[in-house]
């Protein structure tokens, strides 16, 4: 090993180290993410269940969750169930607060249903701040602005990096630019603090 090989030594470990670090990093939070998720939901449904049958399963938590889950869905697709729940939802939404609480749920809930899924279909950008300036949004349906006779869009703008926090803007039609990104390459941009993006936008 020669003179120069040697100085660049502590930097070509230095170097790698990091890399391995920084590979790491998303494959570890995956598994932290998944592991805090598996462990909230099948703690929180074997409390329920233990006194009934006086043992414990790992991971039964989850599995009995997944099939009432899939009963559910069964009897809320049918008649007879959607009557039930017709009938529960005229009784409900008559009690103050409650009432008001369910209903943003119930769209809330069908904006993301698979029949009916328009919510952050697609990633765009909006003016941001001043002319100039863009941020990216995901645009969640549409809405008639009666008084100024317009159509406008509703857009979620993320903040970074946790893309589960935000505001609601209502953005003009002619003020949105399309990107030509997928979805995940949005949230890519924003968990990531814009480190993270595409070479350019695409429209």
């Amino acid at each position: 090993m020669n003179k120069k090989q040697k100085n660049n030594l502590p930097e070509h470990i230095k170097r790698n180290i990091l890399r391995g670090l920084l590979s790491l990093i998303p494959i570890i939070l995956v598994f932290k993410v998944a592991e805090l998720t598996y462990v909230a939901i099948d703690k929180n449904v074997m409390g329920l269940i233990e006194p009934l049958i006086q043992f414990e399963i790992p991971g039964l938590g989850l599995l009995v969750l997944v099939i009432f889950l899939y009963f559910v869905g069964v009897l809320i697709n049918n008649i007879f169930g959607k009557s039930i729940l017709a009938l529960f939802e005229s009784w409900v939404s008559k009690i103050p607060i409650v009432g008001q609480t369910m209903s943003v749920g119930k769209q809330l809930a069908e904006s993301l249903s698979p029949e009916e899924r328009k919510a952050f279909d697609k990633p765009v950008l909006v003016p941001y701040l001043k002319d100039g300036q863009w941020t990216v949004a995901f645009i969640c349906g549409d809405i008639h602005d009666e008084k100024n006779k317009k159509d406008l869009v509703k857009c979620f703008i993320p903040i970074p990096p946790n893309p589960a926090t935000g505001w609601v803007v209502f953005v003009e039609k002619n003020k949105i630019r399309e990107t030509g990104w997928t979805n995940e390459e949005a949230m890519k941009a924003v968990i990531s603090l814009g480190i993270v993006t595409p070479e350019k936008i695409k429209k």
